[in-house]
């Protein structure tokens, strides 16, 4: 029967993958790795086979889900083609915002393809560690996206975690360093339940080896005008309570 293992490196380069993980790579008789990073690809290739799925984003197709839907056919394909496990490798944890991963778990369920998500670090995990705040005492999480066409109202009075800034409202393929004004809509529609002046942190998880981890305090209303955030880094914004 075909196999087909969905896995995540964890943040911080090949350092945070778990023995599960590691045991379920020397099993694969290749794996698809959707990660920017040529360190981890190279580590990765120390136990198997590695197709890098990376070069999808430089491709013609401009949608994202144009992208998702090509890679889970890719693998789901492969994996119906042998009987020895493939595994499809993601940044972090594979199902926290991978899309991708989504899409492979549904395709390869509807082709009697037997799967099994493993679990790993995500960045919501690293950036507790770098706000040093335990939240798991209640805090919401959302994609910008997603709140903002759905309408969801967030609490003023329990702490925020928003995290994929840099694709808010934008379906497409983002490769580039987009600009702070990016964030305007997500501003204006935080602004109807926190004042401008409202403290946040915009904060990125180290994830290359030479790397640390950033955080910078800024007022949310100056959050779209400061041509000094680096949103290609894709970081979170974490909005405390309003007290």
């Amino acid at each position: 029967m075909s196999k087909l293992f969905i896995l995540g490196t964890g943040i911080y380069n090949t350092l945070q993958m778990s023995v599960e993980t590691l045991q379920a790579l020397k099993t694969c008789e290749a794996i698809y790795v959707l990660h920017n990073d040529k360190m981890v690809i190279d580590a990765l290739g120390k136990y198997t086979r590695v197709i890098d799925l990376y070069s999808l984003y430089e491709s013609e197709l401009q949608f994202r889900k144009d992208i998702y839907l090509e890679i889970s056919e890719t693998v789901t394909q492969h994996a119906l083609s042998t009987e020895t496990p493939i595994g499809f490798v993601v940044h972090g944890n594979p199902f926290f915002l991978v899309s991708a991963s989504e899409y492979i778990l549904e395709q390869a369920r509807s082709k009697g393809i037997e799967s099994k998500v493993l679990p790993s670090i995500s960045s919501f995990d690293t950036i507790l560690c770098d706000l040093e705040i335990d939240l798991g005492y209640g805090v919401q999480l959302f994609d910008p996206t997603t709140m903002i066409i759905n309408n969801w109202k967030p609490n003023p009075k329990v702490p925020l975690l928003l995290f994929q800034l840099a694709t808010v409202l934008n379906p497409n393929v983002v490769i580039d360093d987009p600009r702070s004004s990016t964030l305007e809509p997500l501003v204006d529609y935080l602004l109807e339940f926190y004042p401008a002046d409202h403290e946040c942190v915009l904060v990125h998880s180290a994830s290359h080896l030479l790397e640390r981890s950033e955080t910078l305090g800024l007022k949310l209303g100056d959050l779209s005008k400061n041509e000094g955030i680096d949103l290609w880094k894709r970081p979170t914004l974490y909005v405390p309570a309003r007290v």
